[in-house]
């Protein structure tokens, strides 16, 4: 039985396309939190960096 190891990198990408599907209809941070199992603080510095990402 082989198990399914994500790396950072891996982990990471998968989190922001979380994030970005669960963004269809405006929330919280505090929301995505909640929908996602994700700390607030770990919502934040995604969202600050797909934020980046897009102006810069």
């Amino acid at each position: 039985m082989s198990k399914n190891v994500l790396n950072a990198s891996e982990m990471k990408i998968r989190n922001q396309k979380k994030i970005l599907q669960l963004l269809v209809i405006p929330c919280s941070r505090a929301d995505l939190a909640r929908k996602t199992g994700l700390t607030r603080a770990a919502i934040s510095i995604i969202v600050d960096e797909l934020i980046k990402q897009r102006y810069t």
